[in-house]
């Protein structure tokens, strides 16, 4: 199992709602900001449904979170193949 931190990413000042969740840092592959297959917001995502990283296609399910000041934490377990 692995911790990672969710951010929402904002589609416009106009309307403020977040439109794709991205990692703060993929568990995997390091990148910064790494993009994700959930799109909309992070706070949406449910317990046991897959995410995986758009950098390295690394797949995840989401066992755990907590919230955090700037984005969300979550316990994630990844998916091999």
């Amino acid at each position: 199992m692995v911790t990672a931190i969710l951010l929402g990413e904002i589609c416009c000042d106009e309307c403020g709602d977040i439109c794709h969740t991205h990692f703060e840092e993929c568990p995997v592959c390091k990148q910064p900001y790494a993009g994700t297959t959930h799109y909309g917001d992070p706070r949406d995502l449910e317990l046991h449904e897959e995410i995986g990283c758009e950098s390295c296609k690394a797949d995840f399910v989401v066992k755990e979170t907590s919230s955090r000041m700037n984005g969300y934490q979550w316990v994630l377990e990844r998916v091999e193949e």
